[in-house]
């Protein structure tokens, strides 16, 4: 696989999510992602629970939302272009 015609991509990571395993597989796959040089952008909300964007009401999920927002639109438009 050409890992080149991977596209940017954002995870968020909530610290404290009650899925069994979710982190440990987010961080499975962030190392793989590095060690094949994706371009990744990694945002961990280390006391946000499961669905910490709608669940934790703090200023951490919402900067997590707009850098979630922002790479959006760089991402999106480059495309358009």
């Amino acid at each position: 696989m050409d890992m080149s015609k991977i596209p940017p991509l954002f995870i968020a990571r909530a610290g404290r999510d009650e899925v069994p395993t979710m982190d440990d597989s987010i961080d499975r796959f962030v190392r793989e992602a590095l060690a094949k040089n994706i371009a990744l952008t990694l945002a961990n909300h280390p006391q946000g629970v499961h669905g910490f964007d709608n669940q934790n009401d703090d200023e951490r999920s919402r900067e997590i939302i707009r850098s979630a927002i922002a790479f959006m639109q760089i991402h999106l438009n480059a495309v358009g272009r």
